[in-house]
């Protein structure tokens, strides 16, 4: 469900973004500060309150996601030069590490989990119709 509401927030924003810089000049600074924001309260989510929420609260969190990525995609193309390439670097060797991180949570979850021995074909990630 995540990728369904990530990534067209991403899309939405980013030309959200190329209008909004087509009528002012937006500096990619200010972007790349406000993606860390952003960041930082997503960190905040999973490493303090552990996904403790709602469904509907994961929602804006994905949507959130999507925004931080298009901001951060957004800073990489306005900045120039060798900038861009800094700020490329930094931005991918985040999203490396905040997927390292995710993966291993979601391993030492399911590792917990009594299905555990007939993973990937445990409740949590069988397709709907496989579901019992």
């Amino acid at each position: 469900m995540g990728c369904f509401i990530t990534y067209p927030s991403v899309a939405l924003t980013l030309v959200f973004l190329y209008i909004l810089n087509g009528l002012y000049a937006l500096d990619h600074y200010f972007l790349l500060a406000l993606a860390l924001v952003l960041f930082g309260i997503n960190l905040i989510r999973k490493m303090i309150f552990k996904d403790n929420f709602r469904k509907g609260i994961h929602v804006i969190f994905r949507a959130e996601l999507g925004i931080m990525l298009a901001l951060a995609l957004m800073s990489i193309v306005l900045a120039n030069g060798n900038e861009r390439i800094l700020i490329g670097v930094f931005a991918i060797t985040v999203a490396i590490v905040y997927n390292l991180y995710n993966g291993w949570r979601n391993l030492r979850t399911c590792k917990t989990c009594p299905q555990y021995i007939v993973f990937p074909k445990c409740d949590g990630l069988a397709p709907p119709s496989d579901k019992r």
